[in-house]
């Protein structure tokens, strides 16, 4: 499976740096959030790891959670959280917001904000 570690510019400087990276598996579903290719992270600075469960303490970046609503039914069928690697992005997204991932819609149920912390 590749992982890849993606460019974040975090809310406020972490050790004195503004550059960071996440590390996800996930780069189709950014892109799509982003509305473009997302750049490879090259340079060093603290990592964002992308937790696929609640759990996960540590550093979390800002990201939105979508969902998959069946037409038939509005019954939620599937969430995920996408992580959103500018802050100018994440304001630009709203609530109700569609994306297509892999030929299917999905749409923005939360906006989740930036964490650092334990």
């Amino acid at each position: 499976m590749t992982v890849y570690y993606l460019q974040y510019t975090p809310d406020n400087p972490i050790g004195g740096t503004t550059n960071a990276r996440i590390r996800t598996r996930t780069k189709e579903r950014v892109e799509a959030v982003m509305g473009g290719t997302a750049t490879v992270a090259t340079n060093a600075g603290p990592l964002f790891e992308v937790s696929e469960t609640k759990k996960k303490k540590g550093l979390k970046p800002r990201s939105v959670t979508l969902a998959r609503i069946s037409q038939t039914t509005g019954t939620q069928l599937a969430t995920l959280d996408v992580p959103v690697l500018t802050a100018a992005r994440w304001n630009e997204i709203n609530l109700g917001q569609s994306f297509t991932i892999n030929g299917q819609t999905w749409a923005v149920v939360r906006k989740n904000a930036e964490e650092v912390g334990s």
